[in-house]
């Protein structure tokens, strides 16, 4: 007779220990389900703001890219130098060497 009782008991605390894995499962669905409809109204709104601020970025980023070549310039300047004066040692010595 107990072990019938704690049996249904037993079968009783599995399905609703399912129901509540269910029911805890569905909170965050219906959460992103309501962040999606938010975004839904919201992207609207936030569109033609981001368009007016994508030229003022488009700018700044061509000056910084305009001053990173200025930057950069003397650098490639001097390792091309290096290199030529480099391959013109070179030359010179091949041509002593070869004598």
């Amino acid at each position: 007779m107990v072990f019938d009782i704690l049996s249904t008991a037993g079968k009783w605390s599995t399905i609703l220990l399912a129901l509540e894995a269910i029911l805890l499962s569905l909170l965050p669905l219906f959460l992103l389900y309501k962040a999606v409809q938010g975004l839904y109204r919201f992207v609207p709104k936030v569109s033609p703001a981001l368009r007016r601020a994508q030229q003022p970025i488009l700018k700044i980023t061509n000056s910084i890219q305009h001053v990173m070549a200025l930057v950069a310039a003397p650098f490639i300047w001097a390792s091309s130098f290096i290199a030529r004066v480099r391959a013109y040692v070179l030359g010179l010595r091949r041509i002593f060497q070869g004598r």
